[in-house]
């Protein structure tokens, strides 16, 4: 019986080891790995229809989920007409602060899906001139919960993503005259 106690307890030595390890570690793969990605659909839009705006976290395959994030969403032409959260300001809607709960000691675990949806707007065209417009989102910072085990997160550095909208695009002229 003493011999599995010993078992037992060098397992869970263990355990913590590379629990610890992956702490350690995990500042350096998220400074390159984290990204806020917008896609918007449809890409191509006439005057008075809308695309769906979303903005995705990225976070490395090391990590078990999404925990925060900080950011602005910002567009070349002010035409917005609807965003989730806070505020719309000319071409930008400002102030997004989105997170997932994660506390695994009470039986809550954070989605761990790597292509997390932190946000949604709609883009709508004021405008009947063509345009192409670049949706950018703006981070100032991201975190994300490096195992399932904790509910501590950590910071990662985050990289800047954007997507085209082509607005009111002009007639195409072939020279074939079809």
């Amino acid at each position: 019986m003493q011999s599995s106690g010993r078992r037992l307890c060098s397992s869970a030595v263990l355990a913590l080891g590379a629990v610890a390890g992956m702490a350690a570690t995990s500042g350096q793969a998220l400074a390159q790995d984290c990204k806020l990605s917008v896609h918007a659909s449809p890409c191509v839009l006439y005057t008075g229809q809308s695309a769906a705006v979303d903005v995705l976290a990225h976070f490395p395959s090391s990590m078990y989920a999404f925990a925060s994030a900080q950011f602005d969403v910002d567009a070349t032409l002010p035409m917005w007409s609807f965003a989730a959260s806070d505020v719309i300001a000319g071409p930008s809607v400002q102030g997004m602060s989105v997170s997932q709960s994660h506390a695994p000691q009470r039986g809550v675990y954070a989605n761990p899906a790597n292509l997390y949806r932190v946000w949604r707007g709609a883009f709508t065209p004021l405008t009947d001139e063509p345009a192409l417009v670049e949706i950018t989102a703006d981070p100032s910072a991201i975190s994300v919960y490096p195992s399932r085990l904790t509910s501590s997160s950590v910071p990662g550095v985050v990289t800047v993503g954007s997507d085209l909208v082509f607005v009111n695009p002009p007639p195409r002229n072939r020279s074939d005259g079809t």
